[in-house]
């Protein structure tokens, strides 16, 4: 009998994991489409002399909010670990969400086997928001070096 509580509630803590690790995908969802939209807006139009200021400007205008939003998703997933009670303070959390979000998710949380699903779970996460966040910022920066992109031909193809 104990072992089919314990079993239950390791499922529960993995659906539970789970549904964290999608609430962090969501979040990162609507963060990318939001600095996509106004980064979209900036670069259009933009003259080919200009994209070695605008890669410059890739950087400041589009890298930093796109780091910024991994760091939320991160305090995200960390406060979630404090409000659980398996970190003492929110920055314990941070720190032990980061360190899951960005390797295979290999950290234990204490002695507690409840919660041992949230490590892969936050990898998971990571993985497929760096992916996304990689292919953001491919995506604008051939847009500044694709001259077609910038400065279409007229007539037909």
């Amino acid at each position: 009998m104990n072992a089919a509580v314990g079993d239950i509630d390791r499922l529960l803590a993995l659906i539970i994991s789970m549904a964290m690790a999608l609430l962090v995908i969501v979040f990162h969802a609507l963060a990318v489409a939001l600095i996509s939209i106004r980064y979209e807006r900036w670069i259009s139009g933009r003259h080919p002399i200009e994209r070695l200021a605008d890669t410059l400007w890739v950087i400041v205008v589009l890298v930093t909010p796109l780091i910024g939003m991994h760091v939320l998703d991160n305090y995200i997933l960390g406060g979630f670990l404090y409000l659980i009670g398996a970190v003492d303070d929110l920055q314990d959390g941070f720190n032990m969400a980061i360190y899951s979000y960005t390797t295979l998710g290999d950290q234990k949380l204490g002695q507690n086997n409840f919660w041992r699903a949230f490590a892969p779970m936050a990898a998971l996460s990571g993985f497929f928001t760096f992916a996304w966040t990689s292919a953001v910022l491919l995506r604008f920066l051939n847009k500044i070096y694709n001259k077609d992109a910038l400065h279409p031909k007229s007539g037909p193809p």
